[in-house]
């Protein structure tokens, strides 16, 4: 039996909510699942990791980086309930492509690849979700790599921030010249962008964070 606690993490996934529950409790014994704690800075999941598992954020919220980039590089912002580790599930390399680093208390359910594989192969619905998952991760990235090569200092900008808020609010120990790097941008550019989205009513600044006023205008912003 799958324990009650974990299972109502389970539940809550996008992927794992749509598994026949008889295919939960058969598929992903005890055995195959981990609760770990995680404080602040801690490494939650990297390429450095014994062991190929998906997971699952419970609680905290944690940020995704580039092997190779400095600490101030941000791939993504991981919030309660997002699953990680999947997209290379069914890949020929076994290794995990970014590191993933605990920005507070945290913890993380972590299900061992094989038996999550098990799963899907064994569950039509779960397998379906999969795939959706998939494939809306390869539209996004898509529109993030049209964006970042070939929009405006306001377009990178824009999907820049709508892809790390958390809550409507962008906060970042990140220092503008580092997120000018991270946009291919020089920091006169991303300022100007800055006060052209802030004019338009799209965003707005207190202090070191910025306000997102209009995530779906934000996202279309031209």
């Amino acid at each position: 039996m799958v324990d009650k606690s974990i299972r109502s993490f389970i539940s809550d996934n996008g992927i794992l909510s749509q598994a026949d529950a008889k295919n939960i409790e058969k598929y992903l014994p005890n055995s195959s699942l981990s609760l770990q704690f995680f404080h602040s800075g801690d490494i939650i999941y990297s390429p450095q990791c014994d062991k190929k598992c998906i997971g699952i954020l419970i609680q905290g919220r944690a940020v995704a980086a580039p092997i190779s980039a400095g600490e101030n590089a941000v791939l993504k912002i991981i919030a309660e309930k997002d699953i990680f580790g999947i997209a290379n599930l069914y890949s020929d390399t076994e290794l995990f492509p970014s590191v993933i680093t605990a920005k507070c208390s945290c913890r993380a359910l972590f299900i061992d690849s094989k038996a999550f594989k098990a799963l899907l192969e064994n569950d039509a619905q779960a397998m379906r979700a999969y795939l959706e998952f998939l494939s809306n991760k390869i539209v996004y990235l898509n529109k993030k790599i049209s964006t970042l090569t070939a929009g405006s200092a306001e377009k990178k900008l824009a999907f820049f921030l709508c892809e790390h808020e958390d809550n409507g609010v962008f906060s970042s120990s990140a220092s503008m010249s580092a997120i000018a790097d991270m946009l291919n941008l020089g920091r006169a550019s991303l300022y100007r962008a800055i006060d052209a989205l802030t004019e338009q009513g799209l965003i707005c600044r207190e202090g070191k964070k910025i306000i997102i006023i209009d995530k779906n205008a934000l996202l279309n912003f031209n």
